[in-house]
């Protein structure tokens, strides 16, 4: 007596699609591949290349990732060389990044036309020299020797502009004898008067005629 087995219940069996299951695919090492290759390009040029930062940073992190996926989804060759060009770029950006600031004008550089310009200046007014009220040294001195001598002007400015004249007269080639007739001639001063306003303005502005005083 023989037994036929009973058939069991059908299998059921998913319908697989046309060719094939796909497999995952590993983006993050295909932008981590890319991101790294962008980076080592950038690192290469001066100046420009510091933009490749960013990207070499980023193409590291990617990578990584995408390598850590490599297992289940593959591309573990792309992600390998997207690590390695990240990594790569990374000093060659240092020395971008150093020679750059290294041949960048610095503050010192630009401040010194302006100092070189400044003492190329005329020297009239640092030679005067400044007082604190803002009215030149020298003014001071002439107008002050003249009040211990008892003289007062009505109008201060104009006899200092007076003053500096007879000295660029005596620059022309003028006598003092011709700049003291000028003096008197311009207002009603005594001849002593005029030989102190004379006196005071050479030594307050031209001391360099001082010798000629005594003639």
């Amino acid at each position: 007596m023989t037994f036929q087995p009973v058939p069991g219940p059908p299998s059921w069996i998913p319908p697989q699609p046309p060719g094939g299951w796909a497999q995952p695919r590993n983006t993050l090492a295909l932008a981590g591949f890319i991101c790294g290759l962008t980076g080592a390009v950038l690192a290469c040029i001066p100046v420009v290349g510091l933009i490749g930062w960013p990207a070499a940073i980023v193409g590291i992190v990617l990578a990584a990732l995408g390598l850590q996926r490599a297992p289940t989804t593959g591309r573990r060759g792309r992600a390998v060389a997207g690590l390695i060009l990240g990594v790569i770029a990374v000093p060659i950006l240092l020395l971008n990044t150093w020679v750059t600031v290294e041949t960048m004008p610095t503050d010192s550089t630009t401040v010194a036309a302006p100092s070189a310009t400044t003492s190329s200046a005329p020297t009239h007014s640092a030679s005067a020299g400044e007082s604190s009220a803002g009215q030149p040294l020298q003014d001071r001195v002439f107008l002050e020797t003249l009040r211990k001598s008892g003289i007062q002007f009505a109008n201060e400015a104009d006899a200092t502009v007076s003053a500096r004249h007879g000295c660029e007269s005596m620059d022309g080639g003028m006598t003092p004898q011709r700049v003291l007739s000028s003096i008197q001639g311009s207002g009603s001063w005594t001849r002593n008067q005029a030989g102190e306003i004379l006196g005071a303005a050479i030594g307050a502005y031209c001391p360099r005629y001082l010798y000629l005083l005594g003639n």
